[in-house]
């Protein structure tokens, strides 16, 4: 799921103007994250979440570059990169 234009241009101007990411983060739906923003917004080792993105832990799937979801990631391991949905809880699909 891509995030919406308007979400897009909050968080690029949090950047932009300097502004505390955590807290604007904290006041926008944000429902799909990067497994290593995961990691450093929970404290938790990245290594440990893409291990939970294996074995469903999680809820994740998997996006190349141009944001496509890789169906069989198993195929090519090294192509793209893990998102977690993050409106769901851990052990929730």
């Amino acid at each position: 799921m891509k995030i919406d234009t308007l979400v897009q241009k909050q968080i690029e101007s949090s950047i932009t103007h300097h502004v505390d990411v955590a807290v604007t983060l904290s006041s926008i739906q944000v429902e799909e994250v990067s497994s290593s923003k995961y990691a450093e917004i929970t404290g938790i080792a990245h290594k440990k979440i893409k291990q939970w993105c294996l074995n469903g832990t999680l809820a994740c799937r998997r996006l190349d570059n141009d944001g496509n979801e890789v169906v069989d990631w198993k195929l090519q391991p090294k192509l793209g990169h893990w998102y977690i949905d993050t409106s769901k809880r851990i052990g929730e699909f």
